[in-house]
């Protein structure tokens, strides 16, 4: 039997002047508008924040939300997120209120206010980044269910600049103006961590760093949430000398519920 055609629909050709270089994932809200992310082009040519937006059965136009302008970030490379209320948060690798290397920055975190006529025009910087509390952040953020965000920095923190796990704290009066670096890499527990964070049942932290470990080849790491907030140092779900049977048994318990598993994950 032949296979039906497909025909591609291009939604937008980005002309430099509205974006270029899209970046990150799109995401939708609940009405199916598209938001995204360019690390270049835009006013200043240092990336956006753009929305398509669903008019009926069809998406329009672009809206470009947000052109960076450096001291309020720079080359944003990640997906965005949307909180219940349709605010957007994302982060900029570069820029921000701290010079940073070559005058660059250090990298921000950001949010983009939702308002009753559309969104802002100019973004909230939540964090700049200085170096010692972290360095050009990577991958998406995330966001628990207080409100507060995670995310990681590729390099910073005072340990060499080999990156960092930090969290920005939702207040009753917005969010902190500074990050709570919660995990700085050393190296033996990894360095420069790479693409987003996830929490598990528990509100345990996971990701990655692409060098670094007992091989230097990269881990997979895990932060336990404690009663006081988050253990200081990573953990590696298994060692390289552990058994293949702990390793099992350890993997099956991370996926399931902490309460039903005869022990955590790490």
């Amino acid at each position: 039997m032949a296979m039906a055609s497909l025909t591609l629909n291009t939604l937008v050709s980005f002309n430099v002047t509205n974006g270029s270089q899209p970046s990150g994932s799109l995401i939708a809200d609940d009405h199916g508008n598209l938001f995204g992310t360019t690390s270049s082009g835009g006013a200043h040519n240092l990336g956006t924040v753009f929305e398509i937006p669903r008019e009926g059965s069809h998406l329009g136009s672009p809206i470009t939300l947000v052109s960076f302008s450096g001291t309020d970030g720079s080359q944003p490379s990640s997906s965005l997120i949307l909180d219940d209320h349709g605010n957007l948060f994302g982060t900029t690798f570069l820029g921000g209120a701290s010079s940073g290397i070559n005058g660059l920055g250090f990298g921000t975190v950001f949010e983009i206010t939702h308002t009753a006529s559309g969104y802002a025009s100019t973004p909230t910087t939540l964090v700049s980044f200085n170096g010692a509390d972290g360095a050009n952040p990577v991958g998406s953020l995330i966001m628990d269910a207080n409100g507060n965000l995670f995310g990681a920095t590729l390099s910073g923190g005072p340990n060499f600049g080999q990156g960092t796990v930090f969290e920005i704290a939702k207040t009753a009066s917005g969010f902190a103006n500074a990050p709570t670096t919660l995990v700085t890499f050393h190296g033996a527990d990894g360095e420069f961590p790479v693409g987003g964070l996830i929490f598990d049942a528990s509100g345990d932290l996971f990701g990655m760093t692409t060098d670094g470990g007992a091989f230097g080849e990269g881990t997979v790491f895990g932060i336990q949430k404690t009663g006081s907030g988050f253990a200081s140092t990573p953990t590696l779900p298994w060692s390289p000398s552990m058994a293949p049977t702990e390793r099992i048994r350890r993997a099956a318990c991370s996926s399931t519920p902490m309460a039903t598993c005869s022990a955590r994950p790490f």
